[in-house]
């Protein structure tokens, strides 16, 4: 039975919750009550649901050790429920996407994310797929982790939460270049993407 290991990135407790930094967080809930479970049980330093759904298994994660060290965690679960890296879904925010922006990746460098460079890091492995939600950037470098750290009331962003969270399924059953064509986006007062 092919396995799945989908992990929404963020920080642990009330403090950080539905910040713009736990938009990973916010969409792996959203996928877990669309297919009726509750991310509740403790594996490897993280939050976790196991399930099985259209004849595949699935771990959906919050990894508790904050973001910068979220390798631990995505590396433990993927050799305790011996997932391919191939088969790992990372869910992250990203500041050089606009706000409410989507982009499916799979491979390739951190870009600058620290959640992402630790699990490369941790695990050696750049070959899963990202799914970034665009938080967008405050107007100056002195200002970031302030801003990802703030909550916002951008419907747009809500919007991208539950896209991504939708994007998760489809990226599995149909592969990457169709979740591509059918998620990828950029708000219309946006520059397109890359």
């Amino acid at each position: 039975m092919e396995k799945w290991l989908i992990v929404g990135l963020g920080n642990p407790g009330l403090k950080y919750a539905h910040t713009r930094h736990n938009v990973g967080f916010d969409a792996v809930d959203t996928l877990a009550k669309s297919l009726k479970t509750r991310i509740s049980r403790m594996s490897c330093g993280a939050k976790i649901a196991r399930l099985e759904f259209d004849e595949m298994k699935f771990v959906i994660a919050k990894p508790l050790s904050f973001m910068n060290l979220s390798g631990g965690p995505v590396g433990c679960l993927a050799n305790a429920n011996e997932v391919p890296s191939d088969h790992w879904i990372i869910i992250h925010d990203d500041i050089d996407l606009p706000s409410g922006a989507l982009r499916i990746r799979k491979s390739g460098s951190n870009g600058g994310h620290k959640g992402i460079a630790s699990i490369i890091q941790e695990t050696g492995k750049s070959d899963f797929y990202r799914i970034k939600i665009g938080v967008g950037r405050p107007e100056t470098k002195d200002e970031v982790v302030d801003f990802v750290l703030s909550r916002t009331k951008d419907e747009g962003l809500g919007e991208a939460i539950k896209k991504a969270a939708q994007a998760c399924l489809f990226l599995i059953k149909e592969g990457y270049q169709a979740a591509g064509n059918k998620f990828n986006f950029v708000p219309k007062d946006q520059d397109e993407l890359e």
